[in-house]
């Protein structure tokens, strides 16, 4: 039914990924205490994508919730 909704490709470029993902890095200080102090260097773009599409569909850092998990979990 409305599963196509939960599994929509997002379509960005580089350049948009790590817009979006330094605009909010900025503009969120609960963010910046989550991904630590270099996320540039911490992150890939691929992950970066999956923590903006998290963010943007989760409304916020509580998005993040299963993705810090899942990666807690790969450690």
């Amino acid at each position: 039914m409305g599963g196509e909704e939960d599994e929509e490709e997002i379509e960005m470029t580089q350049e948009e990924i790590i817009a979006e993902f330094d605009a909010m890095y900025r503009k969120d200080p609960e963010l910046r205490a989550v991904l630590g102090e270099f996320p540039d260097q911490n992150y890939s773009l691929d992950e970066k994508l999956s923590i903006v599409v998290a963010y943007k569909k989760g409304g916020g850092v509580a998005g993040l919730a299963d993705i810090i998990d899942d990666e807690d979990d790969d450690e």
